[in-house]
């Protein structure tokens, strides 16, 4: 009988938690307001061969193409919804700023506030690029390329010219390079190289994650790597002689060239 009363009680308890999380989801859906969306396109001359971004204010995703000679051109998607935040864009002496301030949120629920950019450039441009939360993604930039990310995902396609790439936390991806040479620095991520052709020049140096470095067979090359905690494989043509040196240290994590 104990037991009887003893799973009526449990039961019971059950019941009223299931019901508490029904009305607390109810409550959610219905406190928070549907979501707005605003786009804004813009086009600006560009006369140099050096452009700077700077979009470390706000969170998001800035993607960047190869486009027009001689012109900038922006898209621009915010969404939001509880109060709209403010937006600054402009673009002076060769610095395009990307800024979104989102109004502090003292909802339980918390708020939606985020932007996300398309930016078109010439393809020879040399593209110094900034953010801070968010993706970092740059497509067919054949100029020399220095990208950061304070905590955010860098990644890389179909370059040809020199790379300098460095995130705090977040991972750097970068596929079908070209570059002749390459300089990876990251605290906490993963970083994954893919050359399509032989690099003169690669320096990877990573504190905790892994390393994943990608080259043509047909390249010979001098290797220095260093793994400080965990393992390590090397499965390229190497001689001390080649013209072609990959610098590779991890502290904590793994490291593998093939």
């Amino acid at each position: 009988m104990t037991s009887r009363k003893t799973w009526v009680a449990w039961g019971a308890v059950a019941t009223a938690i299931a019901l508490a999380a029904g009305v607390f989801v109810g409550w959610v859906l219905l406190e928070r307001p549907p979501s707005q969306e605003v786009t804004a396109q813009q086009t600006y001359p560009l006369t140099a061969a050096d452009l700077a971004l700077n979009a470390v204010r706000g969170p998001g995703e800035v993607q960047v193409f190869a486009g027009r000679p001689g012109e900038v051109r922006v898209e621009r998607k915010v969404r939001w919804d509880r109060a709209e935040p403010r937006v600054v864009q402009t673009y002076e002496g060769g610095e395009l700023r990307l800024e979104l301030e989102c109004p502090r949120s003292t909802h339980l629920t918390g708020s939606l506030c985020e932007a996300d950019y398309r930016v078109w450039v010439p393809p020879k441009t040399r593209l110094r690029a900034d953010v801070g939360d968010g993706l970092l993604a740059v497509t067919g930039i054949h100029g020399a390329l220095q990208l950061t990310a304070a905590d955010g995902t860098v990644m890389v396609s179909d370059a040809s010219g020199a790379l300098t790439l460095r995130t705090r936390s977040g991972s750097v991806v970068a596929a079908g390079l070209r570059s002749p040479e390459v300089d990876v620095q990251s605290l906490v991520g993963d970083v994954t190289l893919d050359f399509a052709g032989v690099p003169e020049k690669v320096s990877a140096i990573l504190t905790e994650g892994t390393i994943a470095l990608d080259v043509p067979d047909e390249g010979r090359y001098r290797v220095v790597s260093d793994v400080t905690r965990g393992g390590e494989t090397v499965d390229v043509a190497t001689s001390e002689a080649a013209t072609s040196v990959i610098t590779a240290r991890v502290t904590e994590g793994s490291l593998r060239i093939r």
